[in-house]
C-alpha cells in the first residue's frame, strides 16, 4: 500500500536479529527508532486519515492469504502525509516453479490500480538475489487521498522471496515528503535467508 536525493547517514540497528519459527534462517534488522506495529494499527490509520470508501479499505487490508510477521514504522515527521513503514508478510506460494511465482507477483500488481490513485509501475517485476536466494522485485507509486483533501504520495518497493510452499514478502513504503530509501537499502542488506 498497503512509496530523491539520498543523504548518506550512519544507521544503528536494533539487536537481536528477528528470526521466525517457520524458517530459523530468516533474519532482518530494523533501524533504531522505528516503531513496531500490527495490521490493526494499519487499519486504524487508514480509517482515520485516508478518504477511501469502506469497500476499498476492506480490500486493502483483507488479504486473508497472508500473515504479517513484522511491521515497523518510521518515527513521526511533522508535515509528512504518509508515514514510511516496512512490513514482512508470509504468504502461500501457489506457483509450481519460479516462472509461475514471478507471473503471480506480476498479476497481483494489477490489484493496486483500483486502490491507489495515479498508480504507476516505476520498476517492472524483475528477478533479484536477496540473501543468496532468487527473488522478485517491483516498485510502484501512486497516491492515497487524505480526509483533508491532500494527496499522500506512496512509493512502494516489493520484494518476494519464495521458500517452498510459502514466500516472504518484504514491502517497504515511503513517500515523496518522507524519503527512506537509504534506510530501506540497509535493512534489505541485513536480510539473511
Amino acid at each position: 500500500m498497503k512509496f530523491k536525493t539520498i543523504i548518506p547517514c550512519l544507521l544503528l540497528f536494533t539487536t537481536p536479529l528477528f528470526s521466525f519459527a517457520q524458517d530459523s534462517t530468516f533474519n532482518i534488522e530494523f533501524p533504531t527508532g522505528w516503531i513496531q506495529f500490527q495490521r490493526d494499527d494499519v487499519l486504524n490509520s487508514v480509517k482515520s486519515k485516508f478518504a477511501l470508501s469502506d469497500k476499498m479499505k476492506e480490500e486493502i487490508l483483507a488479504n486473508t492469504k497472508s500473515k504479517q510477521l513484522l511491521g515497523y514504522a518510521a518515527p513521526a515527521k511533522a508535515g509528512a502525509l504518509y508515514r514510511p513503514n516496512i512490513q514482512v508478510l508470509l504468504i502461500k506460494n501457489g506457483g509450481q516453479n519460479f516462472a509461475q511465482f514471478k507471473a503471480s507477483i506480476q498479476n497481483s500488481l494489477g490489484a493496486f490500480k483500483n486502490q491507489i490513485g495515479d498508480f504507476k509501475i516505476i520498476d517492472s517485476v524483475s528477478e533479484v538475489v536477496i540473501g543468496g536466494r532468487k527473488a522478485v522485485y517491483a516498485k510502484i507509486t501512486g497516491y492515497l487521498p487524505t480526509k483533508t483533501g491532500e494527496k499522500a504520495t506512496l512509493i512502494s518497493r516489493i520484494y518476494a522471496v519464495p521458500a517452498e510452499k510459502y514466500f516472504y514478502q518484504v514491502t517497504m513504503n515511503d513517500s515523496a515528503d518522507y524519503d527512506c530509501e537509504a534506510d530501506f537499502k540497509t535493512v534489505l542488506a541485513s536480510l539473511k535467508l
